[in-house]
């Protein structure tokens, strides 16, 4: 089983936050308003960020050094940069050099904020992975209309905290991608719908609307727009007044 640390920090207000804001910013704003998140909440931040939102480590990582860098978004956007405690790569820089040298040297592997030897695997006990391969295959075989995550969890039969460990793994994994904060999709349908934008590309042109992205893909407008709007950020589309340019 996995240990990790538990904090204060109140992951479904970042999550609430995140919606409110995230279809308003660009990438980049998204990246600084991710790092201003993940510092504000001092240690642990990074990772309550990562798993609250979807955004990579490596995105909010970035945000961080373009924050130190005197970065800042639009007025009225989000909370001044660099707001709340500092945490450990604040106070110790030469803790993220440090460790960006030992990754490098394949020596340790970094999964959120836990640092692991290299090539260690999480052992699971039985029923835990069990568990884990329900949640992948309840989302492999929705395709793009995927379930509520509250839904899948709480059909098995590990207690909650267990559930969500083990789909923090598979998101961790990328076996399983956190489009928006209610909707996670398996990296298959990603792939699949990748391929039927660019088999459309070929055959209908490079513009595609909201009612043909949904014609094309049998879902309704629910999964639609944050499929898209994670087409856009993913820079596989670009949005053109009503329409995508698929690039």
């Amino acid at each position: 089983m996995v240990a990790y640390r538990e904090g204060m920090i109140d992951e479904s207000k970042i999550a609430e936050r995140y919606r409110a804001l995230g279809p308003e910013l660009n990438e980049r704003q998204r990246r600084l308003w991710a790092a201003s998140e993940a510092r504000s909440h001092g240690r642990g931040g990074i990772a309550a960020v990562v798993r609250a939102t979807g955004i990579s480590k490596n995105t909010v990582v970035r945000g961080i050094a373009e924050v130190r860098e005197g970065a800042r978004l639009d007025a009225g956007r989000v909370r001044r940069p660099g707001a709340g405690r500092p945490g450990l790569t604040e106070s110790d820089p030469g803790v993220v050099a440090a460790l960006e040298a030992l990754v490098a040297q394949e020596k340790v592997e970094v999964q959120g904020d836990i640092v692991k030897p290299a090539g260690f695997e999480v052992t699971l006990l039985p029923e835990e992975a069990r568990a884990k391969e329900q949640i992948a295959k309840a989302f492999g075989a929705a395709g793009l209309a995927v379930p509520a995550v509250k839904e899948v969890l709480g059909s098995l039969t590990v207690e909650p905290r267990r559930a969500e460990k083990l789909l923090r793994i598979l998101l961790q994994e990328r076996q399983l991608v956190r489009v928006s904060p209610e909707l996670i999709f398996h990296s298959e349908a990603l792939r699949h719908l990748k391929e039927q934008l660019s088999t459309y590309r070929k055959g209908k042109g490079e513009r595609i609307s909201v009612p043909a992205f949904k014609e094309l893909t049998g879902i309704s407008r629910k999964y639609a727009i944050p499929l898209l709007e994670y087409l856009d950020r993913q820079r596989l589309t670009r949005r053109a007044g009503d329409e995508r340019v698929i690039l």
